[in-house]
């Protein structure tokens, strides 16, 4: 995949699930889509599709884990980021950016389970992904915090989140790119405060977003081009067919049509 996250079973990379002949099957027999337009880069589509055994791909084995295909969209791209900050570029020139520099496609997700960690507090669970991100700096391109694990801990969990991505700055000298994974979905006020919370107080670059409530949901997230968004549109877990593939009268499934929504969205941001 282009974008591809390893950790607690899950992958996830962009895809333009519009045009057919993106698709390829992998040796599992399951589809694998490879992004060929920026658009479709810059939204993405969060597909969870492998699962994995969560082996933290530390430089000592599993280099196999490390192994990723690099796509067409990478190989023509060109981001010339001379004489520009990196902190102004745009969300994804800077993620092509990383992954050429690390020569590298890893997204590793930070999940800190109450049941994986050696007390429930969320000291803990800050230190349990602060491992995670010393043992896979060298070569990961993003992490992925899920901020479920934090807010489960309320307020004291919250500042341990923050500390988090403060840490994932230093310790990768503010180069490796952070997604929210909190899918948030709102309209108005609501979305721009969640937008404000994850951007301006967090400091995340980019955040996993629940569409189903229309572009208006999204547009807050898309009205700064130095942040990524990130769509669920089809996703992998067992209930997921229970609406996403409901079929629409065109003969489309509805997840078609939400992925089409999403790159309509692009058309309003930056």
């Amino acid at each position: 995949g282009m974008f591809r996250e390893i950790g607690r079973g899950k992958q996830e990379y962009p895809f333009n699930p519009l045009n057919p002949a993106n698709a390829t099957t992998n040796r599992l027999g399951r589809k694998k889509k490879y992004c060929n337009d920026k658009d479709s880069f810059r939204f993405g589509v969060y597909e969870e599709l492998l699962s994995v055994a969560f082996i933290l791909l530390h430089p000592a084995g599993m280099d196999c884990l490390l192994m990723a295909i690099r796509s067409q969209f990478f190989q023509n791209t060109k981001v010339n980021l001379i004489a520009m900050s990196m902190a102004a570029a745009p969300f994804f020139e800077r993620l092509a950016e990383r992954c050429r520099a690390k020569d590298s496609l890893l997204c590793v997700g930070l999940d800190p389970h109450v049941s994986e960690l050696p007390e429930p507090t969320p000291e803990a669970a800050f230190k349990f992904c602060e491992e995670l991100v010393e043992a896979t700096k060298d070569v990961a391109v993003a992490y992925k915090p899920n901020a479920a694990f934090f807010e489960q801990f309320g307020a004291a969990g919250w500042e341990q989140l923050k500390r988090l991505i403060e840490h994932i700055r230093r310790s990768t000298d503010g180069a490796a790119l952070v997604v929210l994974d909190a899918k948030r979905g709102d309209i108005g006020s609501t979305a721009q405060a969640y937008a404000k919370s994850a951007y301006e107080v967090l400091g995340a670059d980019s955040i996993t977003v629940n569409p189903y409530m229309g572009k208006d949901s999204m547009e807050p997230f898309l009205s700064d081009s130095t942040r990524g968004v990130w769509a669920l549109c089809k996703t992998s877990n067992k209930g997921s067919d229970d609406i996403q593939t409901c079929k629409l009268g065109d003969g489309t499934h509805l997840y078609h049509h939400v992925a089409k929504v999403a790159l309509e969205s692009t058309d309003r941001g930056p």
